[in-house]
């Protein structure tokens, strides 16, 4: 709708409202300079410069509209592989997880054989030592050894 629609549109109505007669009963000539000085009115008061502008940016709808759906199905297909790389991550987070969990258990199990052989190795000191006190070999039997040593090696004589 142009300004000089609107301007007829207007003057229509008012005649009508105002006289109680239709449009079509005014003579041409009368219709025009009704149009005219409308038209006038609208151009004075900046109305029509406001249409315009509003019908300027009602074209760029279907633009905008393109763009924002561009922009939406580029939003969707960064979430999408965000979610992917975020999955991606949560898997790799239990599997170090899991990692660490079994290096833990590791370390701790060998921390607990360290002690045992530790606390073997002073009663074997304990052991020797006490023998030196005494001054007898260590060689011979080893009856008299700590049985918690497990199965004490002696030597054994060469055979040929």
């Amino acid at each position: 709708m142009d300004i000089d629609d609107l301007a007829e549109t207007i003057e229509r109505t008012r005649y009508a409202l105002m006289r109680g007669v239709t449009w079509e009963a005014l003579r041409d000539g009368e219709r025009a300079a009704r149009v005219e000085l409308g038209r006038r009115a609208l151009v004075e008061s900046g109305l029509a410069a406001t249409l315009g502008r509003l019908e300027e940016e009602a074209a760029r709808v279907p633009d905008l509209e393109a763009q924002v759906r561009q922009r939406d199905e580029h939003l969707a297909d960064r979430r999408a592989q965000h979610e992917v790389a975020l999955a991606q991550r949560d898997g790799r987070i239990e599997q170090l997880e899991d990692l660490l969990a079994t290096a833990e258990a590791a370390t701790a199990e060998a921390l607990e054989r360290t002690a045992a052989l530790e606390e073997e190795l002073a009663d074997i000191r304990a052991f020797t030592a006490g023998a030196e006190r005494t001054g007898t070999e260590r060689t011979g039997s080893t009856a008299s050894a700590p049985r918690r040593f497990g199965r004490v090696r002696t030597a054994r004589p060469a055979t040929a």
